[in-house]
């Protein structure tokens, strides 16, 4: 990256960062429903933070974890069911944190009571119940949103001011790995997650941000419950190709490859943005001095966000943040219910296409096969 991109960049992230810290004369009042590890680890810290939120209720079928996050974060009431909430506390908006197969229906209850919702990815299981909540929210006339965090982290939103006046992409590359414990794996099994809607959505909605355009096509591969391959299309004509999986070392990557630069991300470090320009000596000792002068360039940045518990942090708050603007300036959200339902449109997609097995078995290629 150029310092001239580097000052576009900075100056980017403290023009958000006053965006950020606008003040609410009146705090939304939020019921979190769902206090597990996710709640309590990632979306509650970062709520407790906003003044535009007051974190009313905590909603949770296990006694010890609500009254824990109820604790941990000063909120007065919780219960163990939305509708007993809803008769007795006071609530603007719903966050939804719960697996998957639970949320249509709280997030209709929310919905149909006139309240604003947030929703965990995926927002449904089937494309029909993500119409049934796009239709009861334009009913409702409410605002409704689609936990897709990678939007708001640093490097995406530095990534996509990068390309977007550049030449077109070319592909997209993303790798999403982790190291879950069996007991999580079926557990998320249980309530309608798995490794595509679990993980790896969150680099198919970066898919569709970064490129914004479509996916038309796609096909895909897994050994097992735990590693899975996808590739597929824009209808820009941006390839696109994914590696994921739940048994592997943890990364979390994505890269654009145009005619005359690579931009890549690498989400689990502070200086993870990079630029390679074409014939730039890759791997050189230039190569390697650009990337030493960009750490020194980024770390100050890094210290200052590490001390607010870095940028996954900071991109939960963001999304928050942005959920509470939309709320107060009655507009669409990024990130919204057409968005969740076309991300689950690509992984039921790409499930169709690995139970149908849609591959060619090269030993079937013949002597009489051409180009």
């Amino acid at each position: 990256m150029s310092m001239v991109e580097h000052v576009k960049v900075v100056y980017n992230e403290l023009h958000l960062q006053k965006k950020l810290s606008e003040e609410y004369p009146l705090a939304l009042r939020l019921a979190l429903v769902g206090c597990g590890i996710i709640a309590e680890t990632h979306h509650a810290p970062q709520l407790h933070t906003l003044p535009a939120f007051e974190l009313v209720a905590a909603i949770d079928v296990d006694a010890r974890r609500r009254a824990a996050v109820a604790s941990k974060f000063g909120i007065a009431q919780h219960y163990d069911d939305l509708e007993t909430a809803l008769k007795h506390t006071a609530i603007d908006a719903v966050a939804i944190l719960t697996p998957p197969a639970t949320h249509v229906a709280l997030a209709l209850t929310a919905i149909n009571a006139g309240k604003h919702v947030f929703i965990e990815k995926p927002p449904a299981l089937t494309l029909e119940d993500c119409e049934r909540l796009i239709a009861a929210r334009d009913a409702m006339r409410v605002r409704a949103m689609v936990g897709f965090h990678l939007r708001w982290h640093h490097h995406t939103r530095m990534l996509r001011d990068l390309i977007k006046d550049r030449e077109k992409s070319a592909f997209i590359q993303s790798t999403f790995t982790s190291v879950t414990p069996p007991q999580i794996s079926d557990w998320r099994h249980d309530f309608g997650g798995d490794l595509l809607t679990d993980s790896a959505i969150h680099h198919i909605d970066l898919w569709r941000f970064l490129s914004q355009s479509e996916i038309t096509h796609i096909s895909a591969d897994r050994t097992g419950d735990d590693h899975v391959v996808v590739n597929a299309r824009t209808a820009n004509d941006i390839l696109l190709s994914g590696s994921f999986s739940r048994a592997a070392i943890p990364e979390s990557t994505i890269r654009v490859f145009t005619k005359t630069h690579k931009f890549s991300a690498d989400f689990y470090r502070f200086d993870g943005l990079r630029t390679v320009e074409i014939n730039e000596a890759y791997g050189g000792i230039s190569a390697l001095a650009k990337s030493a002068v960009q750490t020194a360039l980024e770390l100050p940045r890094g210290l200052r966000v590490s001390r607010h518990g870095g940028d996954f942090a900071q991109a939960y708050q963001a999304q928050w943040q942005h959920f509470a603007d939309c709320i107060a300036q009655d507009r669409a959200p990024s990130a919204s219910l057409e968005d969740g339902r076309e991300s689950l449109r690509v992984v039921l997609a790409a499930h169709h296409a690995m139970q149908n097995h849609y591959r060619v078995t090269v030993d079937a290629i013949g002597e009489q096969s051409t180009l």
